[in-house]
């Protein structure tokens, strides 16, 4: 992989390791992170992407994930090497930490492992493990300090410690008191020396003080003495501690006996975490600006849709300041981008964005672009970007470009990224621009993919005769004079120099001067460019006022809809109350038949059946009317039950969905619906359609 020291300067590489060596939490970690270089092999890029992907998922989804503080220990694997050695307290609580935050790891991977591909390798030889953690909380206490009954020794050790301490501060009370209502005791009354406890004694009075001198004050009024009552006792309170280190030193050559067994386990978990820690890194400055990893393409290709400068983005954000996405896209098809418009427009920097996005990429660090976004795969990226001109190596910008690119002519192939800056500066303009164009050819036979920024026309001229080779601008305001900072692709542009020296109030006849003296031809292309410009953003704002035309048309639209809607219902309402009072007429009717058929003398036997008949028949067409309005109100009742009886759900959260009875794992939680990821796709699903596993 060629990618220079002079490349990395250009390119911020360096100031992109720093931060991600500030993100992460052990110095491996930062080590590995501090030497990241660009990945060519398919193979092993592939695995690393997939992986950062996995994990900045993981991170995204709003899930738990264990601490990334926890310690190194590589010391204490070594010394579990070793025959009789023994670890200290330390060791052994970063055992248990580690182990904690393991565990973890291990649950994690249980719940989300078969959603991952990548990730689960790191886990090979690990494990959730429940037994190294009792074994070393048998001994010491919440603490950190061995329990007085990690052995039968050390419990008689102390307390023969505990009964010695409480004689030794028995007697020094009772002597003090003595000596106290003599007046031979100082103001402070007492100290300690060597850990032992001594009476500070007016020295006029230090004679008629039983014990041993250890010291005085440093004007020497005071002199500090052991009291004779305590020396004894002292000596066997300093045996029995010599005692209590030896017992304590025992226990942990026993404890660390019992835990060498599982030093193969504490290594893979060790390496795990220092790894974990190395893509939490990753995935912590993707988050700054919103980074993924975008579709990787094995041959030569940038496709980048709404990317935008790394370390710009994150700067600017932090100063609330605007920084506009770019899109480009560069292949085998259109494999040079030439880039003109006039100075501080945002050229640089669109050509910095997409060889530092191209450099992340290959180090799989999720870069700031939208999906749909695509990379391929480089083997070199030669990067001329600056003034480089030195004075102790005696040489000027032009002749360091002159050696640069030399280098580039003798290197480039169809896996080379070449960014050249200001390509053909530094000499005489038309002599320098007729290197430059030769330069652009050679290159241009190389296969190479680039991206070049110019004023010469000639090299836009000549882009736009080679089917390979594309021009492209950065967006201006014709009217205003003013950078909008979007890379236009398809077109040259104009560097609006007269223009912009007339808005800065350079005078006309000079400006008039000036023009005269400029051969016709390039005058006329560069009014050309700056007349399709104007042309172009006219038509852009025709287009603005179309847009906003039919907004306000599909507004217009859309309360006709509504208002239809409206009149609908109401008319659908209207026309079931008249079929009701068309109905009622009916029977209103048929009543008058029946009753004006009823005779007053004799039987009206066949009049009353065909009454009765009639009657049945239309109770049972109200009653099977009564009961399907029954079924669907049951129907809408037991919807709205299931609706507001859901089980609530949390991120991870294994889930069925009720139609194809397929599983997933939830991953974000909206009121518009919840993510779910099943298999190796993700999808978005309502959440009456999904039961908690």
């Amino acid at each position: 992989m060629l990618f220079d020291g002079a490349s990395q300067g250009d390119l911020q590489w360096q100031e992109i390791k720093d931060l991600l060596a500030e993100l992460c939490y052990q110095p491996s970690a930062k080590q590995k992170l501090l030497t990241l270089s660009p990945i060519h092999h398919s193979t092993q890029l592939k695995k690393d992407l997939g992986e950062m992907e996995e994990f900045l998922g993981l991170m995204g989804s709003g899930g738990h994930i264990p601490s990334g503080e926890f310690a190194e220990i590589s010391r204490t694997l070594q010394m579990l090497q070793l025959r009789d050695s023994v670890l200290n307290e330390d060791d052994f609580r970063n055992i248990v930490s580690n182990t904690l935050i393991t565990n973890e790891w291990v649950k994690i991977k249980n719940l989300s492992g078969k959603f991952w591909e990548h990730l689960p390798k790191h886990f090979e030889h690990v494990i959730e493990q429940k037994e190294i953690i009792p074994i070393i909380e048998s001994v010491f206490n919440p603490n950190w300090q061995v329990k007085d009954d990690a052995s039968p020794e050390l419990k008689s050790i102390r307390e023969g410690i505990t009964v010695v301490r409480r004689q030794i501060t028995k007697n020094f009370q009772k002597v003090l008191r003595d000596l106290q209502g003599k007046g031979f005791i100082a103001a402070t009354e007492e100290g300690y020396q060597n850990e032992r406890k001594v009476l500070a004694v007016i020295s006029s009075y230090k004679k008629n003080v039983a014990g041993i001198i250890t010291g005085s004050s440093k004007t020497g009024s005071i002199t500090f003495i052991e009291p004779a009552v305590n020396i004894a006792l002292n000596n066997e309170l300093e045996m029995l501690k010599e005692d209590e280190l030896k017992e304590i030193r025992k226990i942990l050559w026993q404890l660390t006996q019992a835990i060498k067994g599982y030093a193969p386990y504490l290594m893979s978990a060790q390496k795990m975490l220092i790894h974990f820690d190395f893509l939490r890194a990753k995935a912590r400055l993707g988050l700054k600006y919103n980074g993924i990893i975008p579709t990787i393409n094995e041959q030569p290709e940038i496709k980048i849709k709404s990317g935008y400068h790394p370390l710009l983005f994150i700067q600017h954000n932090a100063q609330k300041k605007p920084i506009f996405p770019q899109d480009v896209h560069l292949s085998t098809e259109k494999r040079i981008l030439v880039i003109s418009g006039p100075n501080a427009g945002g050229k640089s920097v669109t050509m910095k964005m997409m060889g530092l996005i191209q450099v992340m990429f290959q180090c799989a660090i999720p870069v700031p672009v939208k999906q749909g976004s695509v990379l391929g795969i480089f083997h070199a990226f030669l990067t001329d970007i600056g003034d480089h001109q030195s004075i102790e190596n005696q040489l000027s910008t032009y002749s360091y470009r002159l050696k640069r690119m030399r280098q580039f002519l003798e290197l480039a192939n169809r896996r080379t990224l070449v960014l050249l800056d200001e390509f053909g500066t530094g000499s005489d303009p038309d002599l320098g621009g007729a290197l430059a164009e030769v330069f652009f050819e050679e290159l241009y036979h190389k296969k190479t993919l680039g991206v070049i920024t110019t004023h010469y026309a000639n090299i836009k001229l000549r882009a736009e005769s080679l089917p390979q080779a594309i021009n492209g601008h950065m967006e201006f305001d014709a009217q205003l004079l003013q950078p909008k900072y979007r890379l236009i692709m398809g077109k040259a542009g104009s560097s609006f120099t007269f223009e912009v020296a007339e808005s800065n109030g350079i005078q006309t006849e000079l400006l008039d001067r000036a023009r005269k003296k400029i051969d016709s031809q390039k005058l006329k292309w560069d009014q050309l460019l700056l007349d399709l410009e104007r042309e172009k953003q006219a038509l852009t704002q025709q287009l603005i006022n179309a847009e906003k035309q039919q907004k306000i048309a599909d507004q217009k639209i859309e309360q006709y809809d509504k208002k239809s809607n409206e009149l609908q219902a109401l008319t659908q309402k209207k026309t079931q109350l008249w079929d009701k009072e068309q109905i009622d007429i009916q029977l209103a009717k048929k009543m008058k038949q029946f009753i004006t058929g009823v005779k007053s003398k004799g039987k009206n036997n066949e009049l009353w059946e065909e009454m009765k008949k009639y009657i049945l028949m239309e109770h049972a067409k109200i009653e099977s009317q009564r009961k399907k309005d029954q079924i669907k109100k049951q129907k809408s009742q037991i919807q709205e039950e299931e609706s507001s009886t859901l089980v609530p759900l949390s991120i991870a959260d294994l889930v069925k969905i009720k139609q194809t009875k397929q599983v997933g794992i939830v991953t974000k939680i909206e009121d518009k619906g919840v993510t779910v990821i099943i298999g190796n796709f993700k999808t978005l699903i309502s959440r009456d359609k999904l039961v908690k596993i």
